[in-house]
């Protein structure tokens, strides 16, 4: 899957790609508050997410809630099913560097 960015960085907001949001904690970018869902890429293929929205369908899996603050709603989804969320709602990848 080609992205290419068509934003700025700035330290707010990250770079805004076609689909979805990247940014990097650890560059001192913050998650943007219109964010509706929050990704990080997974180790077994498709993302982890989390958001307040309860989410159904094909290639979406209940990874349980976070206990943290208000509890968010946590699932596994696949690339696909990552593609289609990106569509549908304001995405933002939290990307790690280590």
């Amino acid at each position: 899957m080609k992205r290419t960015a068509n934003g700025e960085g700035n330290r707010k907001g990250g770079t805004m790609t076609n689909d979805y949001r990247v940014v990097t904690p650890e560059m001192g970018e913050e998650i943007p508050e219109d964010t509706t869902v929050e990704a990080r890429c997974s180790y077994r293929g498709g993302y982890y997410v989390k958001t307040f929205k309860v989410l159904k369908g094909r290639g979406i899996k209940s990874a349980g809630t976070t206990d943290i603050g208000r509890p968010k709603n946590c699932y596994h989804v696949t690339e696909r099913a990552f593609e289609i969320l990106c569509k549908t709602e304001i995405v933002t990848v939290v990307s790690l560097l280590d």
